[in-house]
């Protein structure tokens, strides 16, 4: 490993990494520019936002590309971020092969995601707003895949919750995405609890918070902080629950978040400290990882709304990769991340372009229902071809049917958890059975949402339509068009493997007992699991069986937030109002008591005669007495004007000052988070120019 600690080494460096090291720098310095003058640009500064995400994207490209196996990681230790005694917490890149591609995949999905939004936000009015916290959300990301330690991992974490929490909450004047952003902020936040006391235990062990060169470190409660902190940001059991709501936000901010940025961030992590996990953190992982991947598939199969079978599609992917690296099959987990993200960034652009279309008929028929409810879609097939034929790549892939990088990852997955039972007790079984079965139910609520969208003949009639709804549907935009056409190239095998589309060759951990022949009966249970769907739904959708628990037990999540909200929400509201009543009746009755009491004591008449007498006898006689003292008098006449001249002039004097002064103040404390944001990262970059500039000399 090279580690590099000065600029002039840097300097020297090839260009193609000094290009990835500068990738945040600039997404940051874009947010920045955003924030501040983008509401006087053209389009709230798209435009801007684009190039320098596409910029982003070719450096990264470049530099992966650049880049062999056989090149050896290096450290690049830029700054000290702050010291105590003779320790120093250094600011540093980490630069490997995982990071290298995270960061492609990331900018690159980034990029389209971007172009795709130019047309989806065009007519907003806080356009502005929402390229400058796109831009935060990719440049915090980037930022925690290239950071080399844990506390700065930490900290980019922290930013990519914060801008997440903005874009999901972008129609904060409405109340879902109020909700929903406040939600999956409030149970990130409980879950981030494990991970800095993982941080705190890893100093108490190490001294630092590399997770390089640290073999033989595994720790059991390290291992369960990292590992909770880790399944708050991925959305996995228990903490699975905000993910459906933050579908509230913009469809291409809920296409960033399930494909590359915030719940992969969860998964990044756990491969990033694989070597902290002792055995039985790993079992426990594999464990929660399927148990997620199946009851996220069974709630996706009664969903009605076409972004929440997508987040429940997420969960149970993500459930997958954890699952993966469980059973030891670190290699399949990340070759999975990478594949879902093109496959399921391209399912929520689908999604974004079918409600867009629908929203843009609706406005123009005076019509009044749910855009997102896929029981008043049908024919859109015929309206939108390049969009079904796009959808039909991407479904291929998350079924994991072959020519995609679905086949090759999640059926590399399903070998090693069955290589993973095959060699461990009996009740490991439950991680392979409950993996193959989440593979047949991904395949089936898919296949159903296509057939409930695209299929059939137009159903708004059920939304008291005259007409054919499905005519009035605007052709599909140019720059919506590419995004999905370049994602469907990618969701194809030969971007990540491209030696051959039915051997993962890039892979080097096979099963031992398990040969690549049975990808093709996985792949046979997610054919059946498409031929059951498509027979069942040919006719269109099915009624709704309202009064079925089973029904109602998938619709609900298992009731997994009304859970949550008996354990956990309601006891707090009932401490809450406890406490309010306690202040109410027992602090403020105290106080009232107390002053009572004092009151009708001055009011007694023995009392107030004993004050009349004081005051009659000692105040009044003594200020007589004081009176007839003539030097006395001058002298007080004497302070008294210069007390009225001279001291309340100068007081008077420094109070107005001071307060002119604290009203020019005061406009910077408006209260509005984005303006604190902008004063801080401005300060920190002129912090870094001026750093530059010292090293420079």
């Amino acid at each position: 490993m090279n580690k590099l600690s000065s600029i002039s080494a840097f300097l020297q460096l090839d260009s193609s990494l000094i290009l990835a090291v500068a990738i945040p720098f600039a997404l940051l310095l874009g947010f920045v520019l955003l924030a501040s003058f983008g509401k006087k640009l053209p389009l709230g500064g798209g435009w801007i936002a684009v190039g320098l995400s596409f910029l982003a994207f070719l450096g990264a490209a470049f530099s992966l590309y650049n880049y062999s196996p056989e090149t050896a990681p290096f450290q690049w230790l830029w700054m000290d971020w702050f010291s105590f005694g003779e320790t120093s917490i250094p600011v540093g890149i980490w630069l490997d092969g995982i990071s290298l591609r995270m960061l492609a995949m990331v900018t690159g999905v980034t990029f389209l995601v971007h172009l795709f939004s130019i047309v989806y936000i065009s007519k907003d009015q806080m356009r502005h707003r929402y390229w400058a916290y796109l831009s935060l959300f990719s440049a915090a990301m980037c930022g925690l895949v290239l950071a080399d330690n844990l506390l700065l991992i930490f900290v980019f974490w922290e930013l990519v919750g914060l801008a997440s929490w903005l874009l999901i909450g972008f129609w904060f004047k409405e109340k879902l995405p109020a909700i929903g952003s406040q939600k999956a902020f409030i149970v990130n936040r409980i879950a981030d609890a494990g991970f800095l006391m993982a941080l705190m235990m890893i100093w108490a062990k190490q001294g630092n918070f590399y997770y390089i060169e640290t073999e033989g470190t595994a720790d059991l409660l390290i291992g369960l902080g990292l590992f909770i902190g880790a399944i708050g940001k991925s959305a996995q059991f228990p903490f699975q629950v905000w993910l459906p709501d933050a579908m509230a936000g913009p469809t291409p901010v809920s296409s960033l978040i399930h494909a590359a940025t915030m719940v992969a961030a969860g998964v990044y992590l756990l491969i990033r400290t694989q070597v902290y996990f002792v055995a039985d953190m790993q079992v426990v992982m594999a464990i929660v990882g399927a148990f997620t991947a199946l009851i996220a598939a069974i709630s996706a199969l009664s969903q009605t709304d076409i972004k929440k079978v997508l987040a429940y599609s997420t969960i149970s992917q993500l459930g997958f990769m954890v699952m993966g690296l469980g059973v030891g099959a670190m290699e399949f987990s990340f070759f999975h991340l990478l594949a879902h993200a093109f496959f399921k960034c391209g399912l929520f652009l689908v999604a974004a372009t079918v409600i867009y279309g629908i929203h843009a008929a609706q406005h123009k028929d005076d019509l009044h229902f749910d855009p997102q409810d896929m029981r008043f879609m049908g024919g859109l097939r015929k309206r939108m071809p390049i969009v079904f034929a796009a959808w039909i790549v991407f479904a291929a892939s998350l079924s994991g049917l072959p020519f995609t990088s679905g086949f090759l990852s999640k059926d590399g997955l399903l070998l090693m958890a069955l290589e993973f039972a095959y060699e461990g007790p009996t009740w490991y079984w439950f991680v392979p059975v409950a993996g193959i079965l989440a593979s047949f139910l991904t395949a089936f609520y898919i296949t159903r949402q296509g057939m409930l969208v695209f299929m059939g003949k137009p159903r708004f009639e059920a939304a008291k339509a005259d007409k054919d709804f499905s005519s009035n549907t605007p052709k599909t935009a140019l720059l919506m068009l590419i995004p999905l056409v370049v994602l469907a190239i990618c969701s194809f095998w030969w971007l990540l493997s491209p030696a051959n589309p039915f051997h993962l060759s890039n892979v080097s951990h096979h099963p031992a007992h398990f040969t690549p022949a049975w990808a093709w009966v996985f792949t046979g249970i997610a054919a059946s699991g498409i031929a059951l769907a498509a027979f069942i739904y040919r006719k269109g959708p099915l009624s709704s069986p309202s009064s079925s628990f089973v029904f109602n037990l998938s619709y609900q999540h298992f009731y997994f937030d009304q859970i949550w909200k008996r354990i956990l929400v309601w006891p707090f509201l009932a401490l809450g109002r406890l406490l309010k009543l306690f202040d109410e009746y027992v602090v403020d009755g105290a106080v009232h008591f107390v002053a009572g009491i004092i009151l009708r004591k001055s009011q007694h008449p023995s009392l107030s005669t004993a004050l009349e007498w004081t005051e009659t006898h000692v105040i009044d006689q003594a200020a007589n007495d004081i009176i007839q003292e003539n030097e006395k008098r001058s002298l007080s006449k004497a302070s008294a004007w210069v007390d009225k001249n001279l001291v309340d002039r100068i007081v008077n004097g420094v109070a107005s000052g001071i307060k002119r002064a604290g009203r020019r103040v005061g406009k910077l404390q408006s209260g509005k988070l984005q303006l604190y944001i902008i004063y801080t990262l401005l300060a920190v970059l002129l912090l870094i120019l001026s750093l530059i500039y010292i090293f420079a000399r």
